[in-house]
C-alpha cells in the first residue's frame, strides 16, 4: 500500500520505475483520491508496470517458440519431410498460445514471432519494454520491421533507435525505423520494394452492418495518384447533398 501524501507517492512510483516491490504498492491504488496531476502520474505508473509484466510475457513467448523447434529424433524421423514437421511443430505452439490467451491464431502467431526476435537480437529493447519507457506495441513493431535486415544492420538501427524511442510515440516509432532502415540499408531497402511491388493486388475485407472495404496494395507512389484521380471525379459530380466521401 502506498503511504504519505498520495500525490507524492504516485509521482514517486513514476520516477522509480516498475519493478515486484513496486507492483506490490499499487494495491488499492484509488485515483479518485489523486489530484489531476496525480491521476496522470498514475495512468503513467500503470502503463510502466503493464509493459514490465507484458516483457515477462515476451520470455514466456520466447521460450515456447524455442521449444517448438524440431528436437534432433523428429529430424531423423522426419526423412524428407522436415518442413511438415516442423510446421505441425510450430502450429501446436499457435494454438497452445491463442487458447491460452483467448487470440486468434494469426495474432497469437505474430507474439511468438515477435518474442523470439525480442529475445535473440534485440536485448536493449527488451529491457526498454521491462523498465517501463516504452510500450509493447513499439518493443514488437521495431522487432518486426527489422526481422528483414541482417544482424549487423539491425544492431546499427536499434542502437539509434534506443535513445528516440522512449520519448515517441508508437506511430512515430514507426515512422523512424523506416527511415533508419532506409539510411541503414539503402540497397535492401529497394530490394525489399521491388519485391513488394511485384506482390501488389487487389484486397476485399467484409465489415460490419453489410459492409465490404475494397483496394489495393501498390506503390505509394501510384496510390496518390489514383487518389486525386478519384477525388477530381467525385468532385465534378453535380451537387446532389452529399459529401465529397
Amino acid at each position: 500500500m502506498l503511504s504519505g501524501p498520495l500525490d507524492e507517492s504516485v509521482a514517486g512510483l513514476r520516477e522509480q520505475g516498475p519493478s515486484a516491490q513496486t507492483a506490490g504498492l499499487l494495491d488499492g491504488l484509488d485515483p479518485a483520491k489523486l489530484s489531476a496531476r496525480g491521476r496522470i502520474d498514475a495512468l503513467v505508473v500503470l502503463e510502466q508496470h503493464l509493459a514490465w509484466l507484458q516483457a515477462m510475457q515476451v520470455q514466456g513467448l520466447a521460450a515456447i517458440a524455442a521449444h517448438s523447434e524440431i528436437p534432433e529424433e523428429m529430424i531423423l524421423a522426419a526423412g524428407g519431410k522436415l518442413h511438415d514437421v516442423f510446421a505441425a511443430d510450430w502450429d501446436t505452439a499457435v494454438e497452445d498460445v491463442a487458447c491460452a490467451l483467448r487470440l486468434a491464431n494469426l495474432t497469437a502467431a505474430r507474439r511468438l514471432e515477435a518474442a523470439a526476435l525480442l529475445a535473440d537480437r534485440h536485448e536493449t529493447t527488451t529491457r526498454l519494454l521491462a523498465d517501463g519507457q516504452i510500450s509493447y506495441i513499439q518493443a514488437q513493431t521495431l522487432a518486426e520491421q527489422l526481422a528483414v535486415v541482417d544482424d549487423s544492420v539491425a544492431d546499427q538501427v536499434e542502437r539509434v533507435m534506443a535513445a528516440k524511442i522512449p520519448s515517441q510515440a508508437a506511430g512515430q516509432t514507426r515512422a523512424a525505423l523506416r527511415r533508419e532502415i532506409h539510411r541503414a540499408d539503402p540497397e535492401g531497402a529497394e530490394e525489399r520494394h521491388q519485391r513488394r511491388v511485384r506482390e501488389r493486388g487487389i484486397r476485399h475485407y467484409p465489415q460490419d452492418d453489410g459492409m465490404a472495404l475494397f483496394g489495393a496494395v501498390l506503390p505509394a507512389q501510384q496510390a496518390a495518384l489514383m487518389e486525386q484521380a478519384v477525388e477530381n471525379r467525385a468532385q465534378g459530380y453535380v451537387e446532389d447533398g452529399r459529401s465529397l466521401e
